[in-house]
């Protein structure tokens, strides 16, 4: 029954810069005779805001994310791109405390917020979807009218529920980000709604075991 592969291109550590270098050599990679990429997610800025050698100047962040945005689209790809979270420091500072974690936080939600807001830019600018992960964090949390760094773990524990070592995602975080991705979707690509795909293979219980070679492959073939 497979309708579409998912496959999950995430590099640890890097960020934009890294990004845009690497883009095109996935898209030659996956995009072939053979496959086609449907639909993209352009997922960066949370390295690229903090204060260290991972840093992007947000001016260039714009830039890597409008450049990636248009080779995707040139290469007929659907895209949504997804901005940086909120970030919980009271986490994070006590795993570096700890030393499970070798640099001091220098990252702010406040700096994600408005990283997250030039990608939602260059997202409306391209005519593509934005999933505003940071704000439909804020929502969960309730902190609408709160100062977004002050929103950590020893202030407003909920936060908790949504990341694990103040930056990576705890599953209410991912569960919020996958909804996000399928609105998304359903509002812009409808023909890729799950609900829209063909389906490849036969289902379990219309295989005819007397005639299996017509029967698995009676729906569109791939």
């Amino acid at each position: 029954m497979q309708k579409l592969d998912v496959l999950n291109r995430g590099y640890g550590g890097y960020n934009s810069k890294h990004g845009k270098v690497i883009l095109p050599h996935i898209i030659d990679a996956e995009d072939t005779k053979f496959t086609k990429i449907r639909l993209m997610t352009i997922f960066w800025g949370t390295n690229d805001a903090v204060d260290t050698f991972q840093h992007v100047d947000i001016k260039e962040y714009e830039e890597n994310i409008d450049a990636m945005v248009k080779l995707a689209k040139k290469n007929d790809i659907n895209v949504i791109v997804i901005g940086p979270a909120l970030h919980d420091t009271t986490a994070y500072t006590k795993l570096y405390e700890e030393g499970a974690v070798e640099f001091k936080d220098t990252a702010k939600s406040s700096v994600n917020g408005r990283y997250s807001e030039v990608a939602k830019k260059v997202a409306a600018d391209n005519n593509v979807p934005f999933v505003d992960i940071w704000t439909l964090f804020v929502k969960y949390g309730g902190w609408e009218n709160i100062d977004p760094d002050e929103i950590n773990s020893k202030n407003y524990p909920k936060i908790k529920e949504l990341l694990m070592d103040g930056i990576h995602f705890m599953p209410e975080g991912y569960r919020i980000l996958f909804e996000g991705i399928q609105e998304a979707i359903k509002n812009y690509y409808p023909e890729l709604y799950f609900e829209k795909l063909p389906e490849h293979l036969a289902a379990w219980d219309n295989i005819d075991d007397s005639n299996l070679e017509t029967s698995l492959f009676a729906n569109e073939p791939l």
